[in-house]
């Protein structure tokens, strides 16, 4: 076709970024990579978090949605668990 897989991939990253679902973040001095700028999916990651299962297209996609919210809900238990010592339910600072 007459593209490059890094043309076609550096469009897309465009695109998510005009739409807000991607931002560009510079890459912090100390991080293990040649590169200088990176990308933030926080947007990206929120919006598939927000989707229901049924909306997925895919069963595999409604799978990982699912398995990214129980993901999400087991690493905020951890942390939840961390902060009160030991545990989730005793959240006194």
């Amino acid at each position: 076709m007459g593209i490059s897989r890094r043309t076609v991939v550096e469009r897309q990253l465009k695109l998510l970024c005009d739409i807000g679902l991607v931002q560009k973040a510079r890459l912090p001095p100390n991080a293990r990579t040649t590169a200088t700028i990176g990308y933030d999916l926080t947007g990206l990651v929120t919006r598939l978090e927000r989707m229901r299962p049924a909306e997925a297209k895919s069963p595999k996609v409604a799978a990982r949605i699912d398995d990214l919210r129980a993901e999400r809900a087991a690493e905020a238990m951890r942390d939840m668990t961390s902060r009160a010592g030991g545990s989730p339910f005793d959240l006194r600072e």
